[in-house]
């Protein structure tokens, strides 16, 4: 027999060349690499052509396996996002012919969500999630404008010429009032020109036409020309404004940005300049095209909102630092170009303003960021689906990528929570009649925003998780809790003496007959004054508007002394509008302990001494 070494069996088989191993190697990455690049192109071209819609509309057409979608919160696919307070979900839809920088959102009464892009197109996305580009738009003489020698200039940047905001307005069974904020190319002057036009849309089914065709409203002044070849941009387009909110029937405001006119390098101060109509926030009559100044001294207002007690909101994009929200009032000055709480890019120091990072001149904002987030709208929450987030404003943010959720107190901001969108500019928000927010982002994708919690029937922020709380303790878990973890039987036995079995009968008496009108935890008044710290109390002593029969007595109270004029109101003060509690005589007991063991300590003389 004819026996190998193990080296003969390995060399038997020929060898491969490192030449060979490589290129094999190199074989297997670029097709993996190839793989990769298609996949994630088809990806891509599935999001923008919205692929996944267009296949469920598909397979329900063919199959019947289930009726299109009525309702927008049951298509698409939900992304979970946390919050502090809700857990949110987030789906994309993404609009065809549109880049971002500019259009705009809005509800229509059946589901449906109207939109426009920042050319001056319009669409609808229906309730399954499936767009459809409208067959009319709004003339901003973009083509003569590509023609013309500035929009060859490397300064130019043509995505600032653009539709500001959109406003629809029910006038009937199918019918809207759309309003539009826009850009304008005047070709005689060669200049541009902000505008707000307004036209008549019919909605019969799925067909949306031009029922009256665009007339323009108003136009700021001056004309905004070009600046000049020294300047670092050829148009400031992105200081535009240009958003729109009803006040009630024919009254708009309408806000227009200073376009850079801010009174240096030779341009005018046209924000605090009454006869221009820029850097303003304007009353315009839709009907007989009257135009009047709401507020002054504006820079960028890049959001707009009327909440549900009257007050109107603006957020403005400040300089380098301070991006504002407004709380205007009419006749109001804001004070721009004179203060702001920011400073020049540069960095450098804004030339008008008295002192840096102060805002002396005007009325000053009612909340400043800084550094700047890119403040764009804002919409006050009144949907029932955020229970808990009832009466915040939602700021969105285009440099910071965030909405920001502002709590209010009166017209005060007491916090800002920002909710992280990374990787899309936010430029428009409203509020849908089934409780979802619609969110158009400088992608070209409107993003919807939903409560998980209201939609899952599952809370985020959990009852059944939360910490036990001492009045819901049975003695003997208080007992525990008090003498600690490593006390013996001896201790344990000793609190629980303390709290006595009467004392913890005379809470559910209190609970029962007193807690509704009565705080033993808290100095607010209820119903009724509050009693904590009411055991040597002089009667009648607090801040609370006591009948004659109380106010002024000199007696303090005692836990016996409560009891009974509990039980027997009338009979020690005449005139009192207590009610009399049937208590008892053992309930009466059981009150009394309970008061003296939740008492609190009190040194030096008591008010009645």
């Amino acid at each position: 027999m004819i026996q190998f070494h193990p080296t003969q069996i390995k060399t038997a088989a020929p060898r491969r060349s490192w030449v060979a191993r490589a290129t094999v190697i190199l074989a297997l990455l670029f097709a993996v690499g190839v793989v990769f690049i298609v996949g994630a192109y088809a990806g891509r071209w599935a999001v923008k052509n919205q692929g996944s819609a267009r296949l469920r509309e598909a397979l329900s057409s063919l199959f019947g396996a289930a009726p299109a979608a009525t309702d927008l919160a049951s298509t698409g696919e939900w992304q979970l996002k946390n919050t502090d307070l809700v857990q949110l979900e987030t789906s994309i839809i993404h609009l065809p012919n549109s880049d971002g920088w500019g259009g705009g959102v809005q509800p229509l009464d059946d589901g449906r969500i109207f939109y426009a892009n920042r050319t001056g197109e319009f669409g609808v996305i229906g309730t399954n999630g499936i767009t459809t580009v409208l067959p009319f738009k709004v003339e901003m003489n973009l083509d003569a404008l590509k023609n013309h020698p500035v929009a060859k200039l490397k300064n130019f940047n043509f995505a600032w010429v653009r539709v500001t905001d959109i406003n629809l307005s029910p006038m009937g069974a199918g019918r809207y009032q759309l309003l539009v904020g826009h850009h304008y190319f005047e070709p005689k002057k060669q200049c541009m020109e902000l505008r707000l036009s307004r036209a008549e849309i019919s909605v019969k089914g799925t067909d949306i036409t031009l029922s009256e065709p665009f007339r323009t409203i108003m136009t700021t002044k001056p004309c905004i020309t070009f600046n000049h070849p020294e300047y670092e941009f050829a148009f400031e387009g992105h200081f535009s404004g240009g958003r729109i909110a009803r006040l009630g029937g024919d009254q708009v405001l309408f806000t227009t940005g200073d376009h850079g006119w801010v009174g240096l390098r030779g341009y005018p101060a046209v924000s605090q300049d009454d006869s221009s109509t820029l850097g303003k926030v304007l009353l315009i009559n839709i009907a007989t095209k009257d135009v009047s100044i709401y507020a002054k001294g504006i820079r960028n207002p890049q959001g707009l909102a009327i909440d549900s007690t009257g007050r109107v909101w603006e957020t403005e994009q400040g300089p380098r630092g301070g991006d504002e929200l407004n709380l205007i009032v009419k006749g109001g000055n804001y004070g721009w170009p004179d203060s702001t709480y920011g400073t020049d890019y540069g960095p450098r120091p804004w030339p008008i303003n008295v002192e840096q990072g102060r805002h002396y001149a005007g009325i000053a904002p009612q909340f400043a960021w800084n550094p700047s987030i890119g403040v764009s709208n804002v919409i006050e929450v009144n949907s029932k689906a955020y229970p808990l987030w009832k009466g915040d404003l939602l700021v969105l943010s285009l440099a910071g990528q965030t909405i920001h959720r502002l709590r209010l107190e009166g017209n005060r901001v007491v916090y800002d929570e920002p909710i992280s969108f990374q990787g899309d500019r936010l430029r428009d928000i409203v509020e849908l009649p089934n409780g979802l927010f619609a969110v158009l982002s400088d992608h070209g994708n409107v993003i919807l925003v939903r409560n998980a919690d209201t939609h899952n029937k599952a809370p985020y922020l959990d009852v059944n998780r939360q910490q036990p709380r001492t009045s819901d303790l049975s003695p003997q878990q208080r007992a525990f809790a008090i003498a600690g973890r490593y006390a013996n039987g001896q201790e344990v036995a000793a609190v629980s003496e303390q709290l006595s079995i009467a004392a913890t009968r005379g809470e559910e008496v209190f609970k029962a007959n007193c807690a509704s009108c009565h705080s033993l935890n808290t100095e607010s008044v209820v119903v009724g004054p509050s009693l904590k710290g009411v055991i040597g109390r002089r009667i009648g002593s607090t801040d609370f508007a006591y009948s004659t029969a109380l106010s002024g007595k000199r007696e303090t109270w005692s836990s016996r002394h409560i009891v009974d004029f509990a039980v027997n109101p009338a009979g020690l003060y005449k005139g009192t509008a207590m009610a009399p509690v049937p208590l008892t005589a053992g309930l009466q007991q059981d009150l009394e302990s309970y008061l003296d063991a939740t008492a609190t300590p009190r040194s030096g003389k008591s008010l009645g001494q």
